[in-house]
């Protein structure tokens, strides 16, 4: 499993024909978190501003729940709510982990094999997880698990774009195989700009101002994670 982490052929195919009419149930996770960073490169490090946001009003982990709920609908399968003891998950993620693992792509071993034993328990065939992205060393300027970023300076301006250093994966749950994987880092989102950069530095309410345009790269990015599975909607 580990060794097929490593092997970007091994999991990004697109899920083949035969494959994708045989699941017929699916259930999803979330594991982002609430952290968020907002990064304006302007012209000095002085006028440069970083600000760390916690967006737990904006219910990441459950928007991704819920377009992957949505999306696995509208290509006619069951979605079914993963139950877990309170507290339990975050328990298994607190269990230290070698940095080689993450490397791996295994954010938490131990969060993964509850996921998948709780999964079984409840008959559910299918999981898509969704967990931070530790590999992220082409990427050394941008914070955290998600954030937006831009540049605004005299010879190098960007728009501002929502980036997400996230490990999507669809496991086999009764084999405990990773049937698809994709890392997914800011350069998937970089295209999705939505605001100048000036306007984003000068925010003064950022959680209220930010929160549907990074919903929205959200429900582009899932559409984007499904078309690399090669899973379109079933016709009406």
């Amino acid at each position: 499993m580990l060794l097929c982490a490593l092997l970007p052929s091994c999991s990004r195919q697109p899920l083949a024909p035969d494959l994708k009419k045989e699941i017929e149930e699916v259930s999803a996770v979330s594991l982002l978190g609430s952290d968020f960073t907002i990064d304006v490169i302007s012209r000095s490090v002085i006028s440069s501003k970083e600000r760390a946001l916690d967006v737990s009003a904006w219910k990441v982990d459950e928007t991704f729940r819920s377009l992957l709920e949505e999306h696995s609908k509208e290509r006619g399968k069951n979605f079914r709510t993963l139950a877990l003891d309170p507290g339990s998950l975050e328990k298994a993620l607190a269990v230290r982990e070698s940095r080689w693992k993450k490397i791996l792509g295994t954010h938490s071993q131990a969060a993964l094999d509850l996921l998948l034993r709780k999964a079984g328990e409840q008959r559910i065939h299918y999981l898509f997880l969704v967990s931070p992205l530790e590999n992220r060393r082409d990427f050394p300027l941008h914070k955290g698990n998600m954030g937006i970023y831009c540049y605004d300076r005299k010879l190098l301006k960007s728009r501002a774009y929502a980036y997400f250093f996230l490990d999507f994966s669809l496991w086999d749950v009764k084999a405990k195989k990773k049937i698809f994987r994709e890392a997914v880092d800011p350069a998937y989102t970089q295209e999705m700009a939505f605001a100048e950069c000036r306007e984003v530095a000068e925010l003064k309410e950022p959680l209220e101002a930010l929160k549907d345009p990074v919903h929205h790269t959200m429900k582009l990015l899932v559409d984007k994670l499904f078309t690399k599975m090669g899973w379109e909607k079933t016709a009406p």
